[in-house]
């Protein structure tokens, strides 16, 4: 592909990310709740490869989903449609992207026969050369099977990982005031206090904001934090940031706000009129971020021992509640205990141990395990609850004994 092809892909996809500003519409201006897939379907993925679209790839691709009204994040080339069973729809018309590999050629890719920038080889030594292949999505295909649905990971599963992110970062984090913000010359994270944030997950996905922010220090991916703010700088690194955080927060499933960027946007839109190329490079850089800091979706087996753990916590909070009632006519919440607090008594050998255990921390006194005599439907739920934690607790033991098999067969079925 010629210098003056490829400028005009440029062009295309920053027009079309400049339309998408605009509107509203770019993949990072569109808000979703935490535990939930983002209004894109996600983000887009070859189920031919099983591997996720990175970079300016992944965004080029995401805004072309909004485009067909698409939320089926899969997209593949013509011939591996055809190897699903798949057929193109007539008339539907490909989306191109771009990919690097070493080659002696010029002209073509010799696995694959796609179109190269020839400016990009020279004198027939190996280098890195630019490809662009055409793809289509799934919505554009007749006969593929329904997309894989994506695995729901555990609020606790996820800030834990929120969590190891941020101490492998090791950036120190204060709390105190109304604002959030990364101050380079420090090399410090300041958040409010978390009981300020309307969620639990907005204050880990606000963390993660600025934890992106934090890698462009000098010591980490060395990235210009200079700009003071209102600038044009200081706008690019925003970019960044955001692009990161959508990555991020899809990931980890911690949601996404972009409410407190949407005065960046005419920056944005200012800076790809005179630069197209500028947003492969900030979607390459929030891709950097993102293989620096580590951030993956959690494997399968990982989410199956999370969303085990978080039905077993359940169980044992419930039934603590029920004990509570049944032996001191007291309810979890008319003790003023939260899930946590109820969870600390969770080492005991058994929920009434765990109950027995507080009453004796508190003074509390029974009034007798029979007088007045329970109800039976409390006693009903408490042998269904019973038999319930004892059947999760089975299906986990099974899942961590056949962890090899299991994690082939769940991975074949849901990894991108």
């Amino acid at each position: 592909m010629s210098s003056t092809k490829r400028a005009d892909y440029d062009r295309e996809v920053a027009d079309r990310m400049i339309a998408a500003l605009e509107a509203g519409t770019a993949p990072w201006q569109r808000p979703w709740k935490a535990g939930t897939r983002s209004p894109s379907g996600g983000m887009p993925f070859n189920p031919t490869t099983g591997k996720a679209y990175r970079g300016g790839n992944a965004i080029n691709l995401m805004l072309r989903q909004a485009e067909l009204g698409s939320t089926d994040s899969r997209w593949m080339t013509y011939k591996q449609a055809t190897a699903l069973g798949g057929q193109v729809r007539k008339g539907e018309k490909s989306t191109s992207i771009e990919y690097w590999k070493k080659s002696l050629r010029k002209g073509k890719d010799e696995d694959t026969g796609e179109d190269a920038d020839e400016e990009a080889s020279a004198k027939g030594r190996p280098s890195l050369t630019v490809f662009h292949a055409r793809v289509f999505n799934a919505s554009q295909i007749d006969g593929l099977p329904p997309p894989p649905p994506a695995p729901e990971v555990p609020e606790a599963f996820r800030h834990a990982a929120v969590a190891e992110v941020l101490e492998r970062l090791g950036v120190p984090i204060e709390h105190g005031g109304n604002q959030a913000f990364y101050r380079p010359s420090q090399d410090r994270i300041q958040l409010p206090e978390q009981h300020q944030f309307h969620t639990a997950d907005a204050y880990w996905a606000t963390a993660l904001h600025e934890a992106g922010h934090a890698t462009g220090h000098p010591s980490r991916l060395d990235r210009d934090l200079s700009g003071p703010f209102g600038s044009e700088s200081y706008a690019r690194e925003e970019l960044r940031a955001e692009i990161f955080s959508m990555m991020a927060g899809e990931a980890l499933q911690v949601g996404h706000d972009p409410g407190q960027h949407h005065a960046y946007v005419g920056h944005w839109i200012e800076v790809l009129k005179k630069e197209p190329r500028e947003i492969y490079r900030a979607a390459s850089d929030a891709q950097k971020m993102m293989d620096f800091l580590g951030i993956e979706p959690p494997a399968p087996l990982q989410v199956a021992e999370a969303t085990a753990e978080s039905e077993q916590q359940a169980a044992f909070v419930r039934e603590f509640d029920l004990l509570l009632q049944r032996d001191y006519a007291l309810t979890v919440e008319d003790a003023g205990l939260t899930r946590e607090q109820v969870l600390r008594y969770r080492d005991a050998d058994s929920a009434l141990d765990a109950v027995r255990e507080y009453a004796d921390d508190y003074g509390l006194q029974a009034r007798g395990p029979y007088d007045p005599r329970p109800a039976p439907e409390l006693e009903q739920e408490l042998a269904t609850l019973r038999a319930q934690r004892d059947q999760l607790k089975n299906a986990l033991q099974g899942v961590l004994a056949a962890e090899p098999e299991v994690t082939a067969q769940v991975r074949k079925a849901v990894t991108p």
